[in-house]
């Protein structure tokens, strides 16, 4: 008699960005893999790592989102794989984090989870500053509650809407992924440093505002994927995790599981 093969179980978790998507694949609740994939590849990447996948494990796909239309493919495409068990953070399953936010519904799930795991990895009162179409600034107090925060236009929003509506301006200009100089000689490079080094300019001088109102044991994190970029141009930020969201969405996954 052959012998039954033992079922195993993965992890998916997609943050779904504005942009793009960032991913983590688990493996026994740890993070054995991660990437990012535009938004018009994401149906070829749910065939090949998602529902692929879920014909050797079951695939426990973890979905934070901030458009609902790619999520709602994303659920159709998945839709007729009985392997695949989907969980949405902020609907299937809710954030618990204490919070004075007005408005506390319309929060966006990124920036509730970035302080979820701002309160759960580091410490607080902290500021997480997150680089992502928007650049969000949020406050999570020494009780660990989220009062507040920010929205900024982010760096690769502000750099080609001033490409765009600037004529003379090189159109094919990309925003800077290396160190660059305090001021630039040419027209691209003043573009390239007038971002690395106002946002540098910009994210300090926010934390030096939060410190002198706050306190000044505010830890200060960063994340997304710019944020990495940003660091040779910033004196204030203690900590740069470009992977705070997944390691949230990990945190939570493993809290289903019970397996952290």
């Amino acid at each position: 008699m052959q012998k039954k093969q033992k079922i195993r179980s993965r992890w998916v978790l997609l943050d779904i960005g504005n942009t793009a998507v960032t991913y983590a694949v688990c493996r026994n609740g740890k993070i054995i893999r991660t990437g990012n994939v535009l938004h018009d590849a994401i149906p070829n990447f749910v065939k090949n790592s998602v529902i692929s996948g879920a014909s050797r494990h079951i695939t426990y796909l973890f979905i934070s989102s901030v458009v609902p239309q790619l999520t709602n493919a994303i659920l159709k495409l998945v839709k007729g794989s009985p392997s695949v068990r989907v969980y949405r953070l902020g609907r299937d399953i809710h954030i618990l984090l204490k919070h004075k936010y007005k408005q506390y519904n319309n929060l966006g799930i990124d920036r509730l989870l970035n302080a979820f795991g701002v309160s759960k990895s580091y410490r607080a009162p902290a500021v997480i500053i997150d680089f992502g179409t928007a650049m969000t600034v949020d406050y999570l107090d020494k009780n660990h509650t989220f009062q507040g925060g920010l929205i900024i236009p982010g760096p690769e929003l502000s750099y080609q809407s001033l490409i765009a509506k600037a004529a003379l301006l090189p159109k094919n200009a990309r925003l800077p992924k290396k160190n660059v100089s305090f001021y630039g000689k040419t027209t691209y490079e003043c573009l390239q440093s007038g971002i690395l080094q106002g946002y540098g300019a910009m994210t300090d001088e926010l934390i030096r505002r939060f410190r002198a109102k706050y306190g000044k044991s505010i830890l200060a994190v960063a994340t997304g994927g710019f944020s990495k970029h940003l660091k040779p141009y910033s004196k204030e930020l203690d900590r740069i995790d470009p992977l705070l969201t997944l390691k949230a969405i990990r945190l939570i996954a493993a809290s289903v599981f019970k397996q952290t």
